[in-house]
């Protein structure tokens, strides 16, 4: 599921409209709208009005949370503590194709070699 596709899906089950969200946010119907179909992502201050409005946590609308919860594996490999970014991080990348996924894994390396980021 993707971004729009949850807040599409939270705004209803708040029982909200694309208008009355956008009344309650300060932001544009439109705005609101291409959200929901993909067009444009909020910006952190948006992002953080609408979860107020609808009061769900960001992680809510920012990770597909029901995907992750299928791969139990996945949620069992999680160290204890993980941030709500750590788990964001984890569904970008988790999102990536097998070429993606090793040049993360060798910039990682890279990084991990140098003195300066550990």
């Amino acid at each position: 599921m993707t971004f729009g596709e949850r807040l599409k899906s939270v705004r209803k089950a708040k029982g909200f409209t694309q208008k009355s969200l956008a009344k309650e946010t300060g932001l544009a119907e439109i705005t609101i709208r291409q959200y929901e179909i993909g067009r444009h992502k909020p910006k952190d201050d948006a992002l953080q009005k609408i979860c107020e409005v609808l009061e769900v946590p960001t992680y809510e609308l920012l990770i597909d949370v029901d995907q992750l919860r299928k791969d139990a594996q996945f949620f069992d490999s999680l160290p204890e503590g993980c941030r709500t970014e750590d788990m964001v991080t984890i569904n970008d990348f988790l999102s990536l194709n097998d070429e993606g996924k090793d040049k993360v894994s060798e910039y990682i390396d890279d990084l991990i070699q140098s003195a300066k980021y550990t």
